[in-house]
């Protein structure tokens, strides 16, 4: 009681604070503590509200740097309290996905892409497709990859959000080459890279450079390949990705020998 009664002060301390002089009067004149117990339950929901927001910072900055362990921690202190909130689990269906526990990912973009319809919420509708669909095209169960990629671009063609768009055709390319329909996997890759330039996304420049540099070495194309492979070289570059520099270098050495 002495350290409720110690916060509420606190509280009064800071100026403005009507409703705290309230709960120290009712307390001393009649014993009520019901206005006392209210300020409290509203401080407390404040901080968890802080410290919700401070979890999701933490979760997305640890997952970018790799460290996976902080990032379960901080997106499993969010999910005790908010068992529904669709950042948590978006994040932890991604967290599952690196440790290849795609069952577990899968229920997780389930579960989202559920919310983003009972809450009328299209952009986490997407979400939970893409996901899906990125979960199908690892099992290669390309037929269901294709259908949530699909589903996926109309949402976002509705929404007019370009660069979400761009990413849809990129990922509907790749299912076309690992089905072997090259021609529409071209024409998907060129899409994405049209929209990415126009974005000046330089990123998903490098990406579609290197994804169509694929398709021309699977033809058999070998000049087309490289050289489209090294411009997306000098996308990575100049936006400091050294470990896709060194990989698709290495395609470009492999022309002809049957590397990749």
């Amino acid at each position: 009681m002495a350290k409720s009664v110690e916060r509420i002060e606190k509280l009064k301390a800071e100026g403005n604070r009507p409703d705290a002089e309230k709960a120290l009067e009712e307390l001393r004149e009649s014993g009520d503590m019901m206005r006392l117990q209210e300020l409290l339950i509203k401080d407390r929901d404040k901080h968890r509200d802080a410290l919700i927001q401070r979890n999701r910072e933490i979760a997305a900055v640890a997952f970018l740097r790799g460290d996976i362990n902080i990032a379960t921690e901080a997106v499993n202190e969010i999910l005790k309290e908010l068992p529904d909130d669709m950042f948590a689990l978006n994040q932890m269906g991604h967290i599952h996905h690196l440790r290849g526990q795609l069952n577990e990912a899968e229920d997780c973009y389930r579960r989202l892409l559920q919310l983003g319809r009972e809450r009328g919420n299209q952009e986490v509708q997407a979400w939970g497709l893409g996901n899906l669909g990125i979960i199908y095209g690892t099992r290669i169960e390309l037929d269901k990859a294709e259908k949530m990629f699909n589903k996926v671009l109309k949402i976002e063609e509705k929404l007019g959000r370009l660069d979400s768009i761009a990413r849809a055709y990129g990922n509907l390319g790749v299912i076309y080459k690992t089905k072997g329909d090259l021609d529409k996997a071209k024409d998907m890759h060129k899409k994405s890279l049209e929209i990415n330039k126009k974005l000046g996304c330089l990123e998903g420049m490098a990406a579609e450079y290197a994804n169509l540099g694929l398709i021309y070495e699977q033809r058999g194309d070998n000049d087309k390949a490289r050289q489209y492979w090294e411009q997306a070289v000098g996308f990575y570059k100049q936006i400091g990705m050294p470990h896709m520099v060194e990989k698709v270098e290495e395609w470009i050495e492999g022309i002809g020998k049957g590397k990749k």
